[in-house]
């Protein structure tokens, strides 16, 4: 039986032509999002980090609220954050100095793939890239002693959020 003449293979045929169109209008409003993300470039300030935690978290929450679908729930961050990590980069130079391996591989899948990382062997010089503006921000172990020196003109802004018991092959972290 030739794919012409199996059901089975007619109907796979059909399933993956509907992929493809809702692939086509994903990609659709992904380019529309990058628009809008580009007219919140050309409004924001010249020299402000476009990072804001805070909404990135409630862009998340509210996302995994109206998730009734079949997509898990573990997918919308992931997707989520490659999304804001693209729109983030669309903003500005966007840079992370990482204190360790184990950071640089919670950085990448925080702030995307493609975000740049550089691991330091000290919180010192990692936060001395950020001061520098070689880094945009810097990822600490938590907890962690910061001193008061150390952070004098930074702010800490955020930790790493959406962090749960992950599997063997993933980066670790504790959550909040």
């Amino acid at each position: 039986m030739t794919s012409d003449t199996d059901p089975l293979w007619r109907n796979l045929g059909s399933l993956r032509g509907e992929l493809d169109r809702i692939d086509d209008q994903v990609h659709d409003l992904l380019s529309q999002r990058a628009a809008v993300v580009r007219g919140v470039a050309a409004l924001r300030a010249q020299g402000k980090v476009a990072l804001r935690p805070g909404r990135e978290a409630s862009i998340i929450t509210r996302l995994l609220g109206r998730n009734h679908g079949a997509l898990p729930p573990s997918a919308i961050p992931r997707i989520w954050r490659e999304i804001l990590a693209s729109s983030l980069a669309m903003q500005t130079d966007f840079a992370v100095a990482a204190q360790n391996s184990e950071l640089v591989s919670l950085a990448r899948e925080h702030f995307g793939a493609l975000t740049p990382v550089q691991e330091f062997a000290s919180t010192e010089a990692a936060l001395a890239a950020v001061r520098s503006g070689a880094a945009s921000v810097a990822l600490l172990p938590w907890p962690g002693p910061l001193d008061p020196v150390l952070l004098a003109n930074l702010f800490v802004v955020a930790r790493l959020p959406f962090w749960t018991p992950r599997p063997a092959h993933t980066p670790k972290a504790r959550p909040w």
